[in-house]
């Protein structure tokens, strides 16, 4: 009889991936992607994101900053699309990549990803990363004015125990808040990535071993 594994949710933006990297990436691909110069793709993105009072809208809203016309936006999402996939493979923090490929990890935990925003752009980003290949569930996408602990209330059994792992330690302890001692957060903050194998031995029992050179960092 097969082992119950134990459900632990990963955060994606700074948790499994680099988000500072992804935005050069994004203000890159659509700079490209649209024929406009970098900088300018830039301080709109800056722009928009401090207008709006949850946060960037995603790409549909940048290029209509930009004077894209409704009939072009279609053709251009594509092409930004193909663009950041071939340019993302590398932000994955290796230490996750190398946890999420475990066999003793797989066969003692069930992986899944939540992640906070505006749904379109986490899309962009979860599926652009390529990390999608190591979790068998959908992703959760939790939009700007909701929150993870609503979230995966439909996913979780009833009595069941589970883990996050967040690089924000207000998501920790807002699941402690809604489901008591079940919820075990693993709180990560983006400057001290380099606890995260520690971490991880300590709460789950599983060693990582990354050479220092392969690391990314958070800048």
């Amino acid at each position: 009889m097969e082992t119950q594994k134990i459900p632990i949710f990963f955060d994606f933006d700074d948790t499994i991936a680099n988000t500072a990297k992804f935005k050069l990436v994004y203000w890159q691909s659509l700079s490209r992607a649209l024929g406009i110069d970098f900088d300018t793709v830039k301080e709109s993105y800056q722009r928009l994101r401090e207008r709006e009072k949850n946060g960037f809208s995603g790409p549909v809203s940048h290029m209509k900053e930009l004077g894209i016309s409704e009939d072009e936006i279609p053709k251009a999402l594509v092409e930004l699309k193909n663009l950041i996939t071939a340019e993302s493979s590398d932000l994955i923090f290796p230490e996750i990549k190398f946890l999420l490929e475990s066999p003793e990890f797989r066969n003692r935990y069930d992986p899944r990803l939540i992640t906070v925003g505006e749904p379109d752009f986490q899309r962009l980003k979860v599926e652009g990363s390529g990390v999608l290949q190591f979790f068998k569930h959908s992703p959760i996408y939790v939009g700007p004015t909701d929150t993870k602990a609503d979230a995966i209330k439909e996913v979780i059994d009833s009595g069941d125990r589970f883990y996050l792992i967040d690089d924000k330690e207000y998501e920790g302890a807002a699941m402690v808040d809604r489901y008591g001692d079940r919820a075990i957060p693993i709180i990560i903050p983006k400057d001290e990535r380099e606890k995260f194998s520690s971490l991880i031995q300590q709460k789950l029992g599983i060693t990582i071993e990354i050479p220092g050179e392969e690391r990314l960092k958070v800048v």
